[in-house]
């Protein structure tokens, strides 16, 4: 689950920061020569709020299938992840001296097994995940009826599934 911090962290304006500095305080510190370390408090607070889906669990439960159009997602960030695996395994990229990576803005469908306030929604996912009969992302009739034309595709801007926002 530590990967998953590029879920939080790192597609958010501060979030670079924001992780530097929650990995700067992992530890907690040893102030007895000898001590055993220790997780720090900090450390396991904010890691669960990062991953804290409490207030917003539709996000984890629709997040790969506001991207589908007529066809299923079928948990492709999980299909990627199996296909590159070796890149993401932490164990593997230590023991051969490579970058550990985060896996960015993903939702896994062990992230419905593994955070409390996803659990209730696991069977809700699996069945976003087949599902197959998406219909189009954008009305093309509308886009081009348009008056005015978006300079970018970020979230507010553009026509979703045929609304005009």
């Amino acid at each position: 689950m530590l990967q998953c911090l590029g879920l939080s962290g790192l597609g958010f304006g501060g979030g670079f920061e924001r992780l530097h500095y929650l990995l700067e305080r992992v530890w907690d510190p040893v102030l007895v020569a000898g001590a055993k370390k220790r997780i720090s408090y900090y450390f396991l607070k904010e890691f669960e709020m990062w991953l804290d889906f409490d207030q917003n669990p539709l996000y984890a439960l629709l997040h790969e299938s506001i991207y589908c159009e007529g066809s299923s997602s079928k948990w492709s960030a999980e299909k990627i992840h199996g296909e590159y695996g070796s890149l993401f395994d932490p164990i593997k990229a230590t023991e051969e001296g490579r970058a550990v990576y985060f896996t960015g803005e993903m939702v896994f469908p062990c992230m419905f097994d593994d955070i409390p306030a996803l659990r209730d929604l696991k069977e809700a996912a699996c069945l976003l995940a087949e599902k197959e009969d998406w219909p189009p992302l954008y009305d093309v009739s509308v886009l081009n009826n348009n008056k005015w034309h978006p300079a970018g595709s970020g979230s507010g801007c553009g026509v979703l599934r045929g609304h005009v926002r």
